[in-house]
Formats: C-alpha cells, sequence, structure tokens
C-alpha cells in the first residue's frame, strides 16, 4: 500500500490476470529462475519435484499443491509490504475454472496449452471459504472443457464442506 508498483510488477500481474499461453516462459527468460527457485525453497520442493525445460516447469499436482500452500502462507500468514498487492492479482483471474466453478471468492492462476502434444489445462489457487480458506489444484488433459473442471470443482468444494463444519 503506498509504494510505487515497478515495471516488472506490472508485467507480473498481466501474466497472472490475464495468463495466456507464453505468460510464464516470457517471465522466466526476462526474470530468470531465481523468483521459481526461491519460492520452491520456501516450500520445500527439490529440484527433482520441480524439474524444467527452457520454457516451462514439469511438476505433479501435489507439488503444484505445495506451491501454492507456500503462496497460501506468504500472502496470509508470514506476510509482507507486497502481500495485499500480490493477493490482489489472482482475484478473477481470466480462464480460472475454480474461480468460475465456486461462488466462495478465490485466488487462482490458470495454466493452459491447448495442441502440440500437450492440450492440458491446469489451475491451483487458495480457496476463502467461510468454515476454513484451503488450497485446491487441478492438473487435467481437458483443456477448454470449462463445465466439467467447473463442476469438478464444486465437488471438491462440497466434499471439503463435508469435512469442516
Amino acid at each position: 500500500p503506498g509504494e510505487k508498483e515497478t515495471h516488472h510488477e506490472r508485467e507480473a500481474a498481466g501474466v497472472a490476470s490475464a495468463p495466456r499461453p507464453g505468460g510464464g516462459a516470457r517471465l522466466r527468460r526476462r526474470f530468470g529462475h531465481g523468483v521459481m527457485k526461491k519460492m520452491m525453497g520456501y516450500c520445500g520442493i527439490s529440484e527433482k519435484e520441480m524439474t524444467s525445460t527452457r520454457n516451462y516447469p514439469y511438476m505433479s499436482s501435489r507439488t503444484l499443491a505445495k506451491l501454492w500452500v507456500g503462496t497460501y502462507w506468504s500472502y496470509y500468514r508470514e506476510t509482507n509490504s507486497r502481500s495485499a498487492w500480490a493477493r490482489g492479482l489472482y482475484a478473477h483471474p481470466l480462464n480460472s475454472f475454480i474461480d468460475r466453478g465456486l461462488s466462495t471468492p478465490t485466488r487462482s492462476k490458470p495454466g493452459w496449452y491447448p495442441g502440440g502434444g500437450y492440450n492440458v489445462q491446469n489451475d491451483g489457487g487458495v480457496v476463502l471459504s467461510s468454515n476454513g480458506h484451503y488450497v485446491v489444484t487441478v492438473m487435467s488433459s481437458a483443456c477448454g472443457q470449462y463445465g466439467k473442471l467447473a463442476n469438478l470443482v464444486r465437488a471438491i468444494d462440497g466434499v471439503h464442506a463435508d469435512m469442516v463444519p
């Protein structure tokens, strides 16, 4: 609050709020792997758990969930002067089936890659539930099938509601 947003932050904000294929790769080319390595360390993720090509990281859904637990922790628990700004980047992102599927506020970041041998649609984030915030991540080969993926997220939310009074 009250701090001037840097050029780097504006560029990251564009990728977070209106993602499109290649956005993450542009950020990695521009800023390197250091930020992600720092986050991996914070989340207890080894290099073996998250390998990468020149442009994209490869990880399991469990590793993606670990990244989001760390993101939640840094944005809501161990906060700093930029936490509120960063949380805002993930409010109502374009193409998030987590955000579309739930009426509860979320902070999420989708990713997709249609064609090219991948055809993936992934999403991860924090659900700001009234009975306890929680992390949800989904990695799928259901690219563009927003209705089905939103239904899946609603089912996960229903299980969470049944588990937590």
